[in-house]
């Protein structure tokens, strides 16, 4: 694979880090300025949905630049938007941040997965475009546990501070290893509207959506749900979340091969179960109080739900190419957004169900979103194939 790969790779890895690596850093954030861990939670929705709806609309905006002047560009705004982030004196700052963090992570991440499918031959595009998203896989697997370690060590600041280092070696890199290319066509507004408009496209795309509320009802709080109800100490988090790493990473890879042997649909069904029924578990010890048995047992189901969840990834990924096969890049690029409005459903919802029921009842909420994405998945498959045999 051609070595600007794996600098696009690198500036993935530090928005995945990025994405991901507030949520063990709340309750630190929540101490010093002074707000509820709900509170502190607003800063994923706000990052989720701004994300979610900027992508296609600054990728059909901008899409006409010179690509590389364009990543180089959302990179150099992603670093100076974590310098932001790092010097915040109060939440309202932090906020605003995480605000120009979005916009920033998506521009680039679009872009950086057009420019990896456009610099290397035709049959080796399904490879370029894995190794760009490896670099979220890796940030999962280390970037977030090293940026809770940093975050537990000395600050969260800290945490922003280094990955707008890591960002600025990216822009290095994508400077002096990325030629400078024409832009390919790029499909407008409507035409990103029409392909989510399809009914079997939009309720995958709404599969996705809610099975990314679930996750990410959890997700935001699992550092005080871990140190809390799962009695765990805190001190332990980072290795957690290194593990949990590890095993979303073998997730992706089972999943990515089940759903070659036995299909996108079948993988779903089996993730979306096996995800619900590890909330469950955490919805039951949550409201048991915190012991060690507890703990272990709420440290299993995490560790299960990683790899349950992270092979939902190319299974979904594989359904959409073949629910709309004339535009595969809209299609997922909606899946994109849809993923990141779950993202902040999730955490909005998850700061609610703290507030108002306590962080018990974070696991029951999830497994209620994985039944649903289930029984969507189902209602998706049938109208798929009524259209493919009305079709012949």
């Amino acid at each position: 694979m051609p070595l600007p790969l794996y600098w696009l790779a690198l500036g993935a890895f530090c928005i995945g880090t990025e994405t991901f690596m507030i949520a063990p850093l709340l309750p630190a954030i929540s101490a010093e300025l002074g707000v509820t861990v709900a509170a502190a939670g607003q800063l994923v929705t706000v990052f989720a949905i701004t994300y979610a709806f900027a992508a296609p609309i600054l990728a059909t905006l901008l899409g006409h630049r010179d690509r590389k002047a364009l990543l180089v560009g959302a990179l150099v705004a992603f670093a100076a938007a974590n310098v932001v982030a790092a010097a915040a004196a109060n939440f309202l700052q932090l906020l605003a941040g995480q605000f120009l963090l979005a916009l920033a992570a998506s521009v680039f991440m679009p872009g950086a997965n057009a420019t990896a499918a456009t610099i290397v031959a035709p049959e080796s595009r399904g490879r370029a475009i894995a190794v760009v998203i490896g670099g979220l896989t890796v940030a999962m697997a280390f970037g977030v546990p090293i940026g809770s370690l940093i975050g537990s060590v000395f600050s969260w600041r800290a945490a922003f501070a280094i990955v707008a280092g890591v960002s600025a070696i990216s822009v290095i890199g994508l400077l002096f290893g990325l030629s400078r290319s024409a832009p390919g066509p790029v499909p407008t507004l409507a035409q990103r509207v029409a392909v989510a408009r399809r009914p079997a496209v939009l309720l995958a795309l709404l599969t996705t959506a809610v099975w990314a509320t679930g996750v990410f009802a959890f997700y935001t709080f699992v550092a005080p749900f871990l140190s809390g109800p799962a009695a765990i100490d805190s001190s332990y988090l980072p290795l957690v979340l290194l593990a949990f790493g590890v095993a979303g990473w073998i997730g992706n890879q089972a999943g990515g091969r089940m759903t070659d042997r036995r299909g996108p649909e079948r993988t779903l069904r089996l993730s979306l179960l096996v995800l619900a029924c590890t909330y469950v578990v955490n919805g039951i010890v949550g409201g048991l109080g915190g012991s060690p048995l507890a703990g272990v047992a709420v440290v299993a189901a995490f560790l299960v739900g990683g790899m349950a969840g992270w092979a939902f990834h190319p299974s979904q990924t594989s359904r959409l190419v073949h629910l709309a096969p004339d535009a595969p890049m809209v299609a997922l690029s909606l899946n994109q957004s849809a993923l990141y409005l779950g993202n902040a459903a999730g955490a909005a919802l998850g700061a609610v169900a703290v507030a108002h029921g306590g962080l018990a009842q974070l696991g029951w909420f999830s497994a209620a979103c994985q039944i649903a994405a289930l029984a969507i998945l189902f209602a998706g498959g049938a109208v798929a194939r009524r259209h493919a045999t009305a079709a012949f």
